[in-house]
């Protein structure tokens, strides 16, 4: 992936000659610059996000000596318990730019809901305080749930904003629907879905890929973002969709397919994301403008 990573780069860099490379995180950055987001799941996930410590005691996140960076979830105290898993936030707010994500694994399974995105955080000094949503913007750029094999990137925003392209796939959850809603402040955003082997297992077994995101601000609440990745559970899109999913033939619903699994080494094995790096290239203004808070010391509380 390392050589994929940066023939990205490089093209992506030629072709847009004003931005230039503001920070990148490797291994370690994501403990020092992330924060862990520790409170209920806002998704209503059948999940417990872990604040720094207890993550790492669990061996939820983990460093490799390549510096590929590792974190997911793992197996609850009981049957009936939610998953423990983790959420981190960047300390960053990013006002435009592209965000290039080289990831080598994603994590899979029943139940399981992956996403790598971007959302309004408002100036530091309010401790970021998210705008309402979704007038403040959403980048959903890599997510899906229970066994999808290919990725849906969204967008939710104000009103007044609307998608004016459409997907050239079809396929699960959206199979037959290529104009999936072209209003942004719907529900559900406006987005495309992407080629079969944008994630999932077929993701992995190519040994992850390369995502690029560019955006553009256009002032007030929707010009600031911050990165996140996040592993939930169920809840309000893999929960919801469950019957129509393949994977509803092994339980009722997503909670009940997750009792059955507290047993099942193999399961849990796969509920991972191995990042190999996050880059973000900007031009002077959108740097400018941007707001990088320093590395937290390693005795600092990580509560959200």
């Amino acid at each position: 992936m390392a050589a994929t990573t940066l023939l990205a780069i490089a093209l992506l860099h030629t072709a847009s000659a004003s931005l230039s490379i503001r920070a990148r995180y490797r291994g370690a950055d994501f403990l020092e610059h992330f924060d862990f987001f520790s409170a209920d799941d806002p998704t209503h996930g059948w999940v417990d996000y872990l604040d720094r410590g207890d993550a790492m005691a669990a061996g939820l996140v983990d460093v490799a000596d390549d510096g590929t960076f590792f974190m997911g979830a793992g197996r609850p105290k009981t049957a009936s318990a939610r998953l423990p898993s983790v959420r981190i936030e960047g300390r960053h707010s990013i006002a435009g730019g592209l965000t290039v994500l080289d990831i080598e694994a994603m994590p899979v399974g029943c139940g399981a809901w992956p996403a790598f995105w971007m959302c309004n955080q408002t100036d530091p000094a309010t401790a970021g305080t998210p705008a309402a949503w979704p007038a403040g913007g959403e980048i959903d750029v890599l997510e899906g749930v229970h066994l999808s094999r290919v990725s849906a990137t969204t967008l939710h925003a104000g009103p007044g904003c609307s998608r004016k392209f459409k997907s050239a796939y079809a396929a699960p959850p959206y199979a037959g629907n290529e104009t999936w809603n072209g209003d942004c402040n719907a529900g559900t955003g406006c987005g495309i879905v992407g080629a079969e082997g944008g994630m999932g297992a077929g993701f992995n077994d190519l040994g992850g890929g390369v995502y690029a995101t560019e955006f553009a601000p256009r002032g007030g609440a929707q010009a600031i973002k911050k990165i996140i990745f996040n592993l939930a559970f169920c809840g309000d899109w893999a929960g919801n969709v469950w019957g129509a999913s393949t994977c509803a033939d092994r339980a009722a619903t997503c909670e009940a397919f997750l009792e059955s699994q507290f047993d099942n080494d193999d399961y849990f094995a796969h509920l991972h994301f191995a990042v190999n790096e996050v880059s973000i290239f900007q031009t002077d203004a959108q740097f400018r403008d941007s707001r990088y808070a320093p590395p937290r010391p390693a005795n600092a509380s990580h509560a959200p």
